[in-house]
C-alpha cells in the first residue's frame, strides 16, 4: 500500500472537459461539463469515528502506519475549485459535500463559512454527526447558506453505543432538528431499520425520538448491510445472528441498501418502518402513531396494523414530500436531488 497523500491540495481537480474524451450517459444524473445544475466534491478524506457498520475502520486497518487518517483541502483549494466549476457552469444551483463528517472542525468550517458566502453563495449539503458541537458549528453553516444537513441516528442510543460504537443523546439529536427550524435549512436524518440487534422497546424509543423532531423532516431508512470483514458482520456471525451466505458478495449479488417496504420483510419490522415514516413524512396525530406502537407492544402478529399504516400513509394527509420523490433510486442522496428540484 501507498502511503496515503496528505496534501490534498496537491490532487488535481476532476476533469470533466468534453473535448477528446468518450463521456458514456448510462445514468439520468450524468452531467456534462458547460450545463452542470449541481455539483459534488468533497473537503475532506477519512473519519475520526469508527461506527462498527461503516468501512472506515476496515480502511484504517488497512492504511495503518501509512499516514494520518482523517485529512482536509485548506478552504482555498475548495473555494478555488468551486469559482471554477460555477465559472464554466452559469446554471450550477447548488452544491454537494460528501464529506463522511464535514463539521469536524470548527476553526475550518468557519473559515470556509465566511469565503463560501463572499464567492460561492450557492445553496448546498453537507453531513454532520450527534457527537459535534453542533450549536457551534450550525450557526456558520447557517451563514455560508447551509441548505440540508444529514446526520445519522441509525439506532435507539443503547443499540448505537452498544453494536456499533455510536454513542449519541438524544438531545444532541434534538438540538440539530431545532437549528433546522431556527435557520431553515432541511433536516435528513439516517436510521438503519431491519437490524438484529433492536428489540421492541428499542424501536418504540426510536419512534418517540422521531416524534419529538418538529415536522416536516426528511427520514431515509436504511437495511443493515453485512460486508466483509466489517465489524458489525464479525459480531453477527460469531454470534450466529446471520449465515455465512448473508455476507454480501458471497453470492454474487449486487447489494441492496434501501429495502423500505420490501416483500417478504418481518412484518413486525415493516410495522416500525410504517411508523416511523408516518412519524416523519406525514401530518399523521402524534397521538394516533403512539396508541398504534403501544397496540404492536401488546401484540405478537401485528399484521393488520401493517394495512392501517400503508392505508394512512397513502391518505390526502401527507402534506410533505410524495413517496415517489422521497425514496431514493441511486446512492448519494439522488432522491434529494429530485426532491429538492
Amino acid at each position: 500500500m501507498l502511503p496515503l497523500v496528505q496534501d490534498l491540495d496537491s490532487i488535481t481537480w476532476p476533469d470533466f472537459e468534453n473535448d477528446g474524451h468518450h463521456i458514456y450517459l448510462n445514468s439520468r444524473y450524468t452531467q456534462v461539463q458547460g450545463s452542470m445544475h449541481w455539483y459534488s466534491m468533497m473537503a475532506s478524506r477519512g473519519c475520526p469515528y469508527r461506527c462498527e457498520f461503516c468501512v472506515n475502520p476496515v480502511q484504517r486497518q488497512v492504511y495503518k502506519g501509512l499516514g494520518n487518517f482523517l485529512r482536509r483541502r485548506t478552504v482555498a483549494s475548495v473555494i478555488a475549485e468551486l469559482q471554477e466549476v460555477t465559472r464554466r457552469n452559469p446554471e450550477l444551483r447548488k452544491i454537494y459535500f460528501y464529506d463522511e463528517v464535514f463539521t469536524t472542525d470548527h476553526q475550518w468550517v468557519s473559515e470556509f463559512a465566511e469565503a463560501y458566502r463572499q464567492e460561492i453563495g450557492l445553496p448546498f449539503f453537507c453531513q454532520t454527526d450527534p457527537r459535534i458541537n453542533n450549536e457551534r458549528v450550525i450557526p456558520h453553516l447557517a451563514r455560508a447558506g447551509v441548505k440540508w444537513l444529514s446526520m445519522g441516528i441509525q439506532g435507539s442510543p443503547e443499540v448505537a453505543r452498544e453494536y456499533y460504537d455510536r454513542p449519541y443523546k438524544v438531545e444532541d439529536i434534538l438540538c440539530v432538528a431545532r437549528l433546522g427550524k431556527q435557520y431553515g435549512f432541511d433536516n435528513i436524518f439516517d436510521l438503519i431499520i431491519d437490524d438484529p440487534f433492536s428489540a421492541d422497546s428499542d424501536r418504540r424509543e426510536v419512534l418517540e425520538l422521531l416524534l419529538s423532531i418538529p415536522r416536516p423532516y426528511v427520514l431515509n431508512t436504511y437495511s443493515l448491510l453485512y460486508f466483509p470483514g466489517y465489524l458489525t458482520t464479525r459480531r453477527a456471525l460469531e454470534g450466529e445472528i446471520i449465515h455465512p451466505d448473508q455476507v454480501e458478495g458471497a453470492k454474487e449479488e449486487r447489494f441492496n441498501w434501501n429495502r423500505f417496504m420490501q416483500q417478504g420483510k418481518n412484518p413486525k419490522t415493516l410495522f416500525w418502518e410504517c411508523l416511523y415514516d408516518l412519524a416523519a413524512n406525514t401530518d399523521y396525530p402524534r397521538a394516533e402513531i403512539r396508541r398504534l406502537a403501544e397496540d404492536a407492544l401488546l401484540r405478537e402478529e401485528p399484521f393488520e396494523f401493517v394495512e392501517a399504516c400503508l392505508r394512512a400513509r397513502g391518505s390526502k394527509r401527507i402534506t410533505y414530500i410524495p413517496e415517489s420523490e422521497l425514496r431514493m433510486v441511486e446512492h448519494g442522496n439522488t432522491a434529494m436531488e429530485v426532491a429538492h428540484g
